[in-house]
């Protein structure tokens, strides 16, 4: 569980903010399994192909409904207001299956309280825009994207001038904005780091 901050533009101002404070549950390390096929159920069949041939995604969602179990109550209520299904899953991973894993998880956590106000938060898996659409084509509703920017992972990166750095940020922004505009709806930067060099082990 992390704290975080929201941010977001006001309805009536596209140049104002909200920001507020809340707690954030999320998944940072799923676990894999060879024999799980006992858990497949509550899944749509639509999703099941891709489930069936990457087993441990039940375990995932399984471990993600024990959370929705415990925080999406009223006792935590005005506590734990938003579900972050995975963190990072990594960028060269099929984009399909990342979007399977995501619809199955928010079905199975929907169906446990089909009247939940808690935010489930999706990661961009380092390609923000890749999503246009992807809410409103499922009809998702109560969700939210995490983006996260570093300048730090990549040779070229840490090659930068400070001027460059500073404009890499500035051109982050303005996709960020325009995407949560434009294609994927409500987004945050959940994380980020103003390093400019890496001197030390990952």
């Amino acid at each position: 569980m992390q704290w975080t901050e929201v941010t977001q533009l006001l309805p009536d101002d596209p140049n104002s903010m909200n920001t507020t404070s809340a707690a954030s549950a999320e998944l940072h390390s799923p676990e894999k399994s060879e024999d799980l096929a006992a858990l497949f159920f509550n899944l749509s069949p639509i999703h099941r192909k891709t489930v069936k041939q990457y087993p441990h995604i039940i375990r995932t969602v399984r471990a993600l409904m024990r959370l929705a179990k415990r925080f999406d109550t009223p006792q935590y209520s005005d506590v734990i207001t938003h579900l972050e299904l995975l963190n990072e899953p990594l960028y060269n991973i099929d984009l399909a299956i990342i979007k399977s894993f995501y619809l199955t998880a928010i079905e199975a956590i929907r169906k446990l309280n089909p009247q939940s106000q808690m935010t489930i938060v999706m990661h961009d898996s380092f390609r923000l825009g890749a999503w246009g659409g992807f809410a409103a084509e499922h009809q998702m509703s109560n969700i939210m994207f995490d983006t996260h920017h570093y300048q730090v992972f990549m040779v070229d990166q840490l090659k930068w001038s400070r001027e460059q750095h500073i404009e890499n940020i500035c051109q982050a922004t303005a996709r960020v904005l325009r995407d949560a505009r434009q294609n994927s709806g409500p987004l945050i930067v959940g994380e980020w780091c103003g390093a400019t060099t890496d001197c030390a082990l990952w």
